[in-house]
């Protein structure tokens, strides 16, 4: 990974990425997580880089690590010389005529698969020269990935932080409950599913996401907020998962809707709540100053046109 002396004269910038990401976790494993390598692979990465500039980055504990006064100003000076890096390939794309570029767009597995495809394709009939690289993962590792330049944009929702980021909407997406046809849930019709309360949910078994995933957070509130605590509690980690064990009648749910736009399952109903926090808003997220803001703007134009003519009804912005 990391077995090339190049001191700070020659830059490699997968170790300028390697020390920022741990200053940032303050942990080698988590990451190494983060980085998708090998714990040893990363501390082997490090020690090469502090044998070569000849002083320690890190303060090491059973607990933690932390920043030396010498890494400080190496993350500091990592940053910059990344930030100017990608300043010289902006203005290398612009001197180069008809060569090719690379956008690399983060989402969810479920957003990826029922938003991409199509404006993708539309975008390379605009745009033939800049090739799109995928990045599917959780919501929160696709921060990172953000943050740390790995991807150019991401499909998710609105960056708290205005300054740095801009949040495009793109759609309202509503939680839907989602019930085995055995279970009776009194509705309204409505479209594009009938409409219920969240009352409804008391009383019955449920199915839930982790905590460490949105949705599953979402729905704690929620029972938190109804004051009911279920009898019998299923969590999983998958929404393809939590989608099957809906259909056998394991419990209740809430599904995204982006999820239910990629198949519906015959022995599953799907419901509207009356509750409009059950929701929220996607967002294209990309950096503010971002090199690549023309193509990602194209790409954002072209998800757009897809969502107005779609087949699945999304309440676009």
């Amino acid at each position: 990974m990391c077995d090339d002396k190049n001191g700070v004269n020659q830059v490699n910038f997968n170790k300028l990425r390697y020390v920022i990401v741990v200053a940032q976790e303050k942990s080698i494993t988590k990451a190494a997580k983060k980085l998708y390598i090998s714990q040893p692979s990363l501390s082997q990465c490090i020690r090469s880089i502090e044998e070569d500039i000849g002083t320690e980055l890190f303060i090491r504990s059973k607990s933690s690590i932390s920043l030396t006064p010498a890494g400080e100003a190496y993350v500091e000076w990592a940053k910059a010389t990344i930030e100017s890096a990608k300043q010289l390939e902006s203005r290398l794309n612009k001197i180069k005529s008809g060569a090719h570029r690379q956008l690399d767009i983060g989402a969810s597995w479920q957003r990826s698969a029922a938003l991409l495809p199509e404006p993708i394709d539309r975008f390379y009939t605009k745009v033939p020269n800049c090739n799109i690289r995928i990045h599917e993962d959780l919501n929160v590792n696709l921060l990172e990935f953000l943050k740390n330049d790995v991807i150019d944009m991401e499909i998710g929702v609105p960056n708290p932080d205005t300054v740095h980021y801009m949040s495009v909407p793109l759609f309202q997406e509503r939680f839907l409950l989602a019930a085995s046809k055995e279970v009776q849930i009194p509705c309204t019709e409505a479209t594009p599913f009938p409409c219920t309360d969240t009352d409804v949910i008391r009383g019955k078994p449920v199915v839930i996401l982790q905590e460490h995933m949105y949705l599953g957070r979402v729905f704690r509130q929620l029972l938190t907020d109804l004051n009911y605590i279920p009898l019998k509690i299923t969590e999983c980690h998958n929404i393809e998962t939590l989608h099957k064990l809906v259909a056998k009648n394991a419990g209740v749910s809430l599904l995204p809707e982006v999820s239910v736009s990629l198949r519906t399952l015959p022995d599953v109903n799907y419901y509207t709540l009356s509750d409009e926090n059950m929701g929220r808003t996607v967002a294209a997220v990309y950096k503010k100053g971002s090199n690549k803001v023309d193509d990602i703007l194209k790409f954002i134009d072209c998800l757009k046109e897809y969502l107005k003519t779609c087949h699945y009804p999304f309440n676009v912005s």
